[in-house]
């Protein structure tokens, strides 16, 4: 709200002045002037006895908020010594559980210390081995039947088949993992003046696996390991001519494991970009194929893997696949390696070669598909493709 104001009075009349102004001012300063003033200073008035009026209401309010004030406080005090309170009976509560806690582990451990003590002794009148530095390993019957002793883990025997031959199931074992793996498949080769006639890598070997109970399996099993395939040989005997020389790589040997489980051998690398396929696993084992395909173009009816590529594709558990035999340039020799296996044999290096009576690179053991060979040659000539390497079983028993 405005303050009002009071305002300013006319000029007063004085004995100095005419008779005329004398009568005008004082018309004005009683007529006008003083009327005026008394309103103002009554307006006034109101004004600033509304302002004690609202001085004497904060001043209530103020009492008011004080006197809350006062009262929070000392219920606070009130309700912080309680909190106090309480907190201290739960330390010592607290102090108590930990010394009962300590008593207990003083307790436990001599009774361990007890009880190490007492097998120590019953050990070594059973003829037992020292517990001491054998944490975590396990008792077993040694290999002669004359007593136990700690070993680092349970699986007692283990076992790799190359060639064919019959299994015999070791009877101290209760459970049997068996792993099969295909033969590589060598590459094509192939002989032209120009830059066609790509030959593909063989497909390298599949992969299979399964767990078996030793009940389920027969006293012995025969096992067959598949062969790698043998190296393409190709041989031009005239001049260039119109045509070129090609063949097809072949494929590697099945591996089995009686009817129980089989991996399939890779398949032959093929000619103009076809890589050869990957083996696969039958339908006995729970893994599905794992060899990689040889080297070939995406294009090609989907056997094989892109050839430039910079890095060789990878596979887990089977063999690896061949890599391309990709032409020379008219100087210059080419090599494509093959792919990588992290568990089996990866793939020989497919070669584009400039001189006769050269072979690619083999795949390795066990189940490589080897590499495809090109020979870029005007007039005779002879190249040799890659071999597939041999496959393998492996038996781990427990």
């Amino acid at each position: 709200m405005t303050v009002p104001m009071i305002s300013p009075l006319p000029t007063p009349p004085s004995m100095l002045d005419s008779p005329e102004t004398f009568v005008a001012r004082a018309d004005a300063f009683l007529g006008t002037g003083l009327p005026t003033l008394r309103t103002d200073a009554n307006a006034q008035a109101l004004y600033l006895e509304g302002r004690v009026q609202d001085a004497e209401q904060a001043r209530q309010d103020a009492l008011t908020y004080r006197n809350q004030a006062n009262n929070a406080a000392s219920a606070a005090t009130t309700n912080g010594q309680t909190q106090v309170n309480i907190a201290a009976g739960h330390a010592t509560a607290a102090a108590q559980q930990a010394s009962n806690a300590a008593s207990s582990a003083n307790h436990a451990a001599n009774m361990a210390a007890s009880a190490q003590a007492t097998a120590a002794a019953v050990g070594n009148t059973a003829g037992l081995p020292a517990l001491t530095g054998n944490q975590r390993k396990v008792l077993a019957v040694n290999a002669s039947a004359t007593g136990v002793e700690f070993v680092d883990n349970m699986q007692t025997y283990y076992a790799e088949i190359t060639s064919a031959q019959t299994w015999t199931k070791q009877v101290s074992c209760r459970w049997f993992e068996v792993e099969c793996i295909g033969a590589g498949a060598s590459g094509s080769a192939s002989i032209y003046h120009t830059s066609a006639y790509e030959a593909g890598g063989g497909g390298g070997g599949g992969y299979n696996r399964k767990l078996f109970r030793a009940q389920d399996l027969p006293a012995t099993v025969a096992c067959v390991v598949g062969a790698g395939a043998i190296g393409t040989v190709v041989v031009r005997a005239v001049e260039d001519g119109a045509a070129g020389v090609l063949d097809t790589g072949s494929d590697g040997g099945n591996t089995s494991f009686g009817a129980f489980l089989k991996a399939y051998g890779g398949q032959g690398g093929g000619s103009n970009k076809v890589g050869g396929a990957s083996g696969s696993g039958a339908r006995q084992g729970h893994i599905s194929p794992d060899g990689s395909p040889g080297g070939g173009t995406a294009s090609s009816s989907g056997a094989g893997f892109f050839i430039a590529a910079a890095t060789p594709p990878l596979t887990r558990n089977g063999g690896a696949g061949g890599g391309m035999g990709v032409p020379a340039s008219a100087s210059t020799p080419r090599v494509t390696p093959g792919g990588e296996s992290l568990n089996a044999g990866n793939g020989g290096d497919g070669h584009g070669f400039i001189a006769t009576g050269l072979s690619a690179g083999d795949g390795e053991f066990p189940g490589g598909g080897g590499g495809g060979a090109h020979l870029r040659i005007v007039g005779p000539g002879t190249t040799t493709s890659g071999k597939g390497a041999n496959g393998i079983i492996r038996i781990k028993g427990w």
